[in-house]
């Protein structure tokens, strides 16, 4: 089937093309490959605006391929300007060597960035996919060792009404509305240690203003806890796709000394509710961090690295993906 190269160009319609292009594609992979929604919708909302790009950088960086009847059928592209790039594809007969070439060009001329002491990037390839890794090789690519995972549990989660538990007597659960940006932003930096760079709370606000702007995000989703003093203390960001029935966690994060108390497992089971009463059977989440597997997720795909050199040192074989 031929297909033809167009242009990411950015609109409210465009954005939701890629939207459905992505939700459509789940069901056709035996596991998933693609981006979920969730990160089409937290990179634009988010990270775009944390990393300070504008929508014409980020817009850029992505590259669509359509069949005869215009529809998506792979998109090329950068994430949030750190040299992180996917290859997405609506079904697995689309992996082919003509469509990859043009990919793989694509993404050499349109999506290299400062990294690793010189220019080039970071490309995921499924450890199932051998074709594209082949590819990546012959184009002097070299595989890091590190892997992004993707784990998933069902919904309902069998034990969940045991785990979750009630909120403390010292905090409150609060969603939407009441997640106010700036004191989300405090929160986000002191769970993910850059509390003390200003500059990027400045811009964690900014972002988190932006957030309830992303067409998938959902008031009632976005949970957090908060304490005596108005303090976001713990929080987690849930998302649905409703054509895939599926939940994806982004972000999760509890500041250092509310740790331990199981603050997180309870937003993640009270989301799971919320999620299923959507219509939502399974939650994912990218991580395969010791606290998920305790409360149930299993890996079930990685992402190996492959990273690009355009200019500057090339990597050791075997050198780490970030």
């Amino acid at each position: 089937m031929k297909t033809v190269f167009t242009p990411y160009e950015h609109g409210a319609n465009a954005f939701l093309e890629v939207e459905r292009f992505l939700a459509r594609s789940v069901a056709a992979f035996e596991t998933p490959r693609n981006w979920f929604i969730d990160r089409w919708n937290f990179t634009y909302a988010v990270s775009r605006v944390m990393h300070g790009a504008t929508v014409a950088d980020w817009a850029k960086a992505i590259g669509l391929w359509r069949d005869e009847d215009g529809r998506i059928v792979a998109m090329a592209h950068e994430e949030e300007q750190r040299g992180d790039v996917f290859f997405e594809f609506d079904r697995p007969d689309r992996v082919g060597e003509r469509l990859l070439g043009e990919m793989f060009a694509f993404a050499e001329r349109a999506c290299v960035k400062e990294r690793n002491g010189g220019t080039g990037f970071g490309l995921r390839i499924p450890q199932s996919d051998r074709l594209t890794a082949a590819l990546a090789a012959e184009r002097g690519y070299r595989k890091g060792d590190y892997s992004e995972p993707l784990s998933v549990r069902p919904i309902p989660y069998p034990s969940r009404d045991a785990e979750s538990g009630e909120v403390p007597g010292d905090l409150r659960l609060i969603d939407g509305a009441a997640v106010a940006p700036d004191r989300k932003a405090v929160a986000h930096a002191r769970a993910f240690g850059y509390a003390d760079k200003p500059e990027q709370i400045t811009a964690s606000v900014s972002a988190f203003e932006n957030l309830a702007e992303a067409p998938s995000y959902r008031k009632g989703l976005d949970l957090a806890l908060e304490n005596g003093d108005g303090e976001i203390v713990s929080f987690v960001g849930l998302w649905l796709d409703p054509v895939s029935r599926l939940g994806v966690l982004e972000p999760v994060g509890t500041v250092p000394e509310y740790r331990k108390r199981g603050l997180a497992r309870l937003l993640i089971a009270e989301g799971e509710r919320r999620l299923e009463r959507l219509g939502a059977e399974r939650l994912f989440v990218g991580s395969d961090q010791e606290f998920y597997k305790a409360v149930g997720f299993r890996v079930i795909a990685r992402q190996d690295v492959w990273e690009y050199r355009a200019e500057g040192p090339r990597p050791p074989r075997n050198s780490g993906g970030r």
